[in-house]
């Protein structure tokens, strides 16, 4: 089926970026779909029990961002048992240990912990992007880790998460040679906010371009 040198393939599957469509190129033969899987740079996973993360990096070798879904939907509306699972520490450890390039994360209604938090910022040395959507589990704390920890974090986007605020000065955390922010949103939070920390982030992020 493959009439091209693999040298050729990989570099049209780099023009590909939709997942569905992705999918579909590897099912065409096996060469496919052995390129497929060490191209793909972006991975989607709409159940985070539908895969082991052992598995996710054999046969994502160099994927750099993940987006991690935990509660099914009805969750927002209380009508999942408690206890029912979705934490991502076991992920952020099993990727750390695979010692995997991840610079972007993306988690929808999963249990985040402030370890977890704190497995992240210290286990990816070019970490750019966290997104946590309809999350629980953490507070302040373990966005100060980030905030400390993440030297190139370009966004930080915290939207409807359930964040205990331990009335720490976690925007104080950013170091002061922390020029790489273009969004920050932490409209979730629910706590005072020290605008001295805020004020000066600001001033030293030229490229910021979404602040909420």
């Amino acid at each position: 089926m493959n009439y091209f040198p693999d040298e050729v393939i990989e570099h049209v599957f780099d023009y590909v970026v939709s997942h569905s469509d992705r999918n579909s190129l590897s099912l065409v033969c096996k060469s496919w779909y052995r390129i497929e899987g060490f191209t793909r740079k972006r991975v989607f996973i709409g159940n985070c029990y539908s895969i082991s993360p052992e598995r996710l990096v054999e046969r994502f070798p160099d994927f750099k961002s993940l987006t991690l879904k935990g509660k099914p939907h009805f969750a927002d509306f209380s009508l999942v048992p408690h206890g029912w699972g979705g934490f991502v520490y076991p992920w952020i450890e099993a990727l750390a240990k695979s010692r995997v390039g991840l610079e972007e994360l993306r988690l929808k209604r999963m249990v985040v912990s402030d370890e977890s938090l704190e497995l992240l910022s210290r286990s990816f040395m070019n970490f750019k992007s966290l997104v946590l959507v309809s999350c629980e589990g953490f507070t302040t704390d373990g966005l100060a880790a980030v905030a400390a920890n993440c030297r190139s974090l370009r966004e930080l986007d915290l939207q409807e998460n359930e964040v205990e605020d331990h009335k720490g000065q976690w925007l104080s955390c950013f170091p002061e040679n922390c020029t790489s922010l273009v969004a920050l949103n932490f409209a979730c939070l629910k706590g005072e906010i020290n605008v001295g920390a805020l004020e000066r982030l600001v001033a030293r992020s030229p490229n910021l371009k979404s602040l909420r």
